[in-house]
């Protein structure tokens, strides 16, 4: 367990865990090991120390305060459908925000980006595109 680690006098002072490190990261892994991390966590919180689990993407996203605070959107995809997204993390009760797009294809921006926003004329936007510079999405 974590109580020999204690008691072993190369780890007493920090000057000794910095000189002992690569031995006490071997013995200090294999008692953390041993053990199931909610009984880590449980113990090194009632001693005093701020800590939590690192989980998975997945574990992380099951989480309920994730799912109480709604920080997850389901939006429609046009190429892939269903897709779920990061929902906003600031919650303003007078301004709620909301997610309401998708993230962009390739060059499903290029166009208006290109021409609303630099000015760049149709006659231009198609010489860039035919030697390569762009890429337009079709269909528009």
């Amino acid at each position: 367990g974590l109580e020999a680690p204690a008691r072993d006098p190369r780890f007493a002072t920090n000057a000794g865990r910095v000189v002992e490190y690569e031995s006490l990261r071997l013995v200090l892994a294999a008692a953390l090991a041993a053990r199931p991390v909610s009984a880590l966590i449980t113990a090194l919180r009632e001693a005093g120390v701020p800590c939590g689990a690192v989980r998975s993407v997945g574990e992380a996203l099951a989480d309920p305060q994730i799912v109480a605070r709604d920080m997850i959107a389901t939006i429609e995809h046009p190429a892939l459908g269903p897709l779920k997204l990061l929902g906003l993390p600031v919650k303003l009760s007078n301004t709620p925000g909301t997610v309401r797009r998708h993230p962009p294809q390739l060059g499903e921006h290029t166009r208006d980006v290109l021409q609303g926003d630099l000015g760049v004329t149709g006659e231009r936007l198609a010489e860039l595109e035919s030697i390569g510079v762009v890429r337009l999405r079709t269909g528009r």
